[in-house]
């Protein structure tokens, strides 16, 4: 039960410290991986993707979470998604590096939702979420930086879903 707690304050403390460090210092970006581009040191986000996603593998301890855990470490891996430049489509890219970071990402988000649903039985949370996803990648929920908030609503219902049922 402690050490759940202490992975799970790893968890938390790592992407909320990350997003206090650069959004007032480089501004928003479309989404949290894009962030990568504007810091100085780019292997943070790695860092602290890694540092978000492994402790909570463990403190859920379920293979559909081990999956989903290791989809968002796997966009750790690939945070240079867009070659050095930070644009699509320009003679730097890696079309392996792209690929991996983007079913990492888009995997590690669906996934968890449908883990929370399959393994807590927790649809009525987990299909609404899936829901409001779908309708604001799909262009019907209009948001700008849709894709950074649906990442930021994903991590903290994450944290949140955690807490209650791992660590209460």
């Amino acid at each position: 039960m402690k050490t759940n707690l202490i992975f799970w304050l790893i968890s938390l403390l790592s992407i909320s410290g990350y997003l206090w460090y650069y959004i007032p210092r480089f501004g928003m970006a479309q989404s949290i991986s894009k962030s990568y581009y504007l810091i100085p040191f780019r292997p943070l986000l790695a860092i602290v993707l890694w540092a978000f996603a492994v402790p909570l593998m463990f403190v859920v301890n379920s293979l559909l979470f081990y999956i989903a855990g290791a989809a968002i470490a796997a966009v750790g891996l690939a945070t240079n998604f867009l070659g050095d430049d930070g644009k699509k489509g320009t003679a730097d890219d890696n079309k392996l590096t792209y690929f991996v970071h983007m079913a990492g990402s888009i995997g590690g988000v669906v996934l968890t939702h449908i883990a929370f649903g399959v393994v807590f039985s927790m649809w009525y949370v987990s299909g609404p979420a899936l829901a409001l996803i779908g309708l604001s990648f799909w262009g019907v929920i209009k948001i700008k930086n849709h894709i950074f908030w649906i990442e930021v609503f994903t991590i903290y219902l994450t944290l949140i879903e955690v807490f209650f049922l791992k660590i209460l």
